[in-house]
């Protein structure tokens, strides 16, 4: 699995066919909203999923948006970023 801790994003996301994959439980996000993407498309968020996530020592469970992505499988945002440094 490919992931990237992103300084400049401020959005946890994961891709829809790991979500799938891995069994995780995808539900409706509670309040939908649009987003400028890489592409400079907007997308709707619509769902939602918490992503068990190990990072050396640091077990967590990490709320993530749902998109479809085809270059990464999880962007962990801005707070991530300042967590590793």
């Amino acid at each position: 699995m490919n992931m990237v801790i992103n300084g400049s994003s401020t959005m946890n996301v994961i891709t829809k066919s790991i979500g799938q994959r891995c069994h995780l439980k995808v539900e409706r996000h509670p309040h939908p909203f649009k987003v400028n993407w890489v592409n400079k498309a907007n997308l709707t968020i619509t769902c939602s999923c918490k992503v068990p996530v190990q990072i050396a020592s640091h077990k967590d469970e990490i709320l993530c948006n749902v998109l479809l992505m085809n270059f990464i499988h999880i962007l962990l945002g801005r707070h991530w970023f300042y967590f590793m440094t």
